[in-house]
């Protein structure tokens, strides 16, 4: 007798998916369960944020071809196991420390008139949209979420509807955006981050931006020289 697997292994994809699980141990072995039954196989994880009660995982799961997201959710809260915030499927399994190499290779590689951009193309990769941007403080105070940051000389992230429609294709209506200035003090550029109203920005993603930003500032520093 013939017998057949519930999914081909020939046909998958990589995705991110973020999901909010108790805080309690046994928890992320619960989301594997239900991720493996559906024919997926977990390959990395990383803790966004932990609060007293819960918990947000970035998972990089291999999922098969064609697999029922919206059934995986649904799975995930009736086992109790958690909530499926968001997915992003194409997600590449880095060494976190090599990526982040990378990207300052890239921005050194560039040159000051090129850094901006290989700044922009990191933060849209750690924050996993395509609606990233990094502007001057002069363009920042147009945007009300820039110019909250500014004031507070820290990030801001809000729902609002008050986003450029040029810089956030895709998006509509409400969303996140977040603000981010590159020093507390005596700011030069802000870089900008939107996503869909489900998809909050937790903090390790925050800290993440601000490190990128703190390493683009850095090239503005003329080198030291001995005479």
């Amino acid at each position: 007798m013939e017998t057949r697997l519930p999914y081909p292994q020939a046909m998958s994809f990589r995705a991110r998916l973020r999901v909010e699980l108790p805080n309690r141990p046994g928890a992320l072995a619960k989301v594997a369960a239900v991720i493996a039954e559906r024919g997926g196989n977990l390959v990395g994880i990383d803790v966004q944020e932990v609060e007293a009660d819960a918990a947000v995982d970035e998972l990089v799961v291999d999922v098969p071809d064609g697999v029922d997201l919206d059934g995986l959710r649904m799975a995930l809260v009736e086992s109790g196991a958690g909530v499926l915030i968001s997915h992003q499927a194409g997600a590449q399994r880095t060494d976190p420390v090599l990526r982040s190499l990378r990207w300052a290779c890239a921005m050194v590689a560039a040159g000051p008139h090129g850094a901006d951009d290989e700044l922009t193309r990191a933060i849209a990769e750690v924050a996993g949209t395509g609606s990233a941007w990094v502007c001057s403080v002069a363009e920042a105070r147009f945007i009300e979420t820039g110019q909250m940051a500014l004031t507070r000389g820290a990030p801001v992230s809000h729902l609002t509807t008050e986003a450029p429609a040029s810089r956030t294709p895709g998006l509509m209506g409400e969303m996140w955006l977040l603000a981010v200035p590159d020093a507390r003090l005596d700011p030069q550029r802000v870089a900008f981050v939107a996503r869909p109203p489900a998809e909050r920005f937790t903090a390790s993603e925050v800290a993440r931006v601000e490190a990128l930003l703190g390493l683009r500032r850095q090239l503005d520093v003329p080198a030291f020289s001995v005479v």
